[in-house]
Order: C-alpha cells, then structure tokens, then sequence
C-alpha cells in the first residue's frame, strides 16, 4: 500500500490564522504552487551560499527576445524545476514575452506526485520598481 503524505509550507509573509492565531499554511497543491513561484522569483545570490538556485528570468526582461532565447529560458525553468521541486511532475514550460510591458507570463503544466492531477499554473514576471 503506497504512503500518502499530505504537503504542508508555512506562509512565508507569516499571516497570523484569525481562529487559531498560528502562522498560516498552505496545504496540498497551494503548497506545491507557492513553492515554485518562489524557486522561479529566486534571484541570484537571494538564496545564501546557493547562487546556483535562479531561473534568471528577472535578468532576461530587457534583452531582446527571440525565440532561441525563450527555449533556453524553458530549459532553465524545466531544469530547476525538476532539480529542486520533487514533489512535481512536470509536463511543459509557456513563457510568453510582453514586449510593450517589459514582463513575460509563465505557465507551467504539472502534476503532484501524490495527487495525479494536472494542474496549470500561470504567473507574471515584472520589473519591480
């Protein structure tokens, strides 16, 4: 009979729950998708002593995008990814440019190992300033 483990992370904003007063969490496929939203926001040397953990996204919003340099960014991403979040299966990497707003929009097709779903997840990259 196969484990079943219920994933669990802590709101890193450190929220306080209005009926027990404890750090919030979020369960399950919350957990899995604020994991990767914030391995793939990573910036480099944010991480201590871990440089290597980025998907250099934020770097790539002012170059010139071609389509070489999406499949390369796709590779990145699928890459850390799969090396840094096992908890995901994951089926495909969509980045899209916005050229006029400087930004891009992610979206990765995955499943939870334990859950067999497919999920789809699409978030934003911008310049913060």
């Amino acid at each position: 009979m196969a484990k079943i483990v219920n994933y669990r992370d802590l709101d890193l904003s450190f929220n306080r729950h209005p009926l027990t007063n404890d750090v919030t969490q979020y369960v399950e496929s919350d957990s899995v998708k604020k994991a990767l939203k914030n391995l793939l926001t990573l910036k480099r040397y944010e991480k201590p002593f871990h440089p290597e953990i980025n998907s250099g996204i934020y770097d790539c919003l002012f170059e010139n995008t071609s389509s070489l340099h999406l499949d390369a960014m796709k590779t990145v991403v699928s890459q850390l990814v799969k090396k840094y979040e096992p908890r995901v299966q994951l089926y495909d990497v969509i980045i899209l440019p916005n050229l006029d707003g400087n930004s891009f929009s992610v979206t990765l097709n995955y499943s939870i190992i334990n859950l067999q779903t497919p999920f789809n997840f699409t978030f934003n990259i911008t310049r913060n300033r």
